[in-house]
């Protein structure tokens, strides 16, 4: 059940007229009422409770570029460079309420991630051409060097002890977990053929 009800099924309001979520746990209930007093599994929840007390904020942005140019010089030589460059974030703030569910005993929790990802490529290619022998034979050579560069950069936190109204992690009076992690990655090959 969503909401509180007593043995008869009417709903059990609170004193102010308002209902009462159902948490499973006999909240709310007439002491020695037995139906749906309490429910086994998740006791003290209630999923409508923590959708409309609670908040869930997802925010995913990527870019992504590709450019090149190409070049042909002294007849049988072609350059092409190409870069590539790509930035993906992703931030995630979750709001557990600080009066139902797995929360409310430490009276709210806030917890916040961000991951940042940067990626750049650039590839330099030097072909020669040639034919002889009234172009029975051909040959071709290329000469290949690339550059290869990702960054990545993750946070997360989580903080409790919210007053009410609040739900912005630095507004939480206990620290709970923090960490992090930064890693650059870059590699350079040279390729022949």
């Amino acid at each position: 059940p969503i909401y509180v009800r007593d043995a008869n099924g009417k709903l059990i309001r609170n004193n102010e007229g308002r209902k009462i979520y159902d948490l499973g746990n006999g909240n709310g209930r007439p002491i020695g009422q037995s139906v749906n007093n309490t429910r086994p599994g998740v006791s003290g929840e209630n999923i409508l409770a923590s959708l409309e007390l609670g908040s869930e904020n997802r925010i995913r942005t990527s870019f992504t570029g590709s450019a090149y140019a190409e070049v042909n010089f002294l007849k049988k030589f072609k350059l092409r460079s190409t870069l590539n460059y790509e930035n993906f974030l992703f931030d995630s703030h979750s709001f557990d309420d600080d009066l139902i569910g797995s929360a409310s005993n430490v009276k709210g929790r806030v917890s916040k991630t961000r991951n940042t990802t940067t990626a750049f490529n650039t590839t330099q290619a030097l072909n020669y051409s040639d034919s002889y022998f009234d172009n029975t034979h051909n040959i071709s050579l290329d000469v290949i060097y690339e550059v290869n560069s990702q960054a990545s950069d993750s946070f997360r936190g989580s903080s409790t002890g919210f007053l009410p109204g609040q739900e912005e992690y630095g507004n939480g009076t206990i620290p709970e977990s923090f960490g992090g992690v930064r890693s650059d990655q870059r590699i350079s090959s040279i390729l022949g053929r």
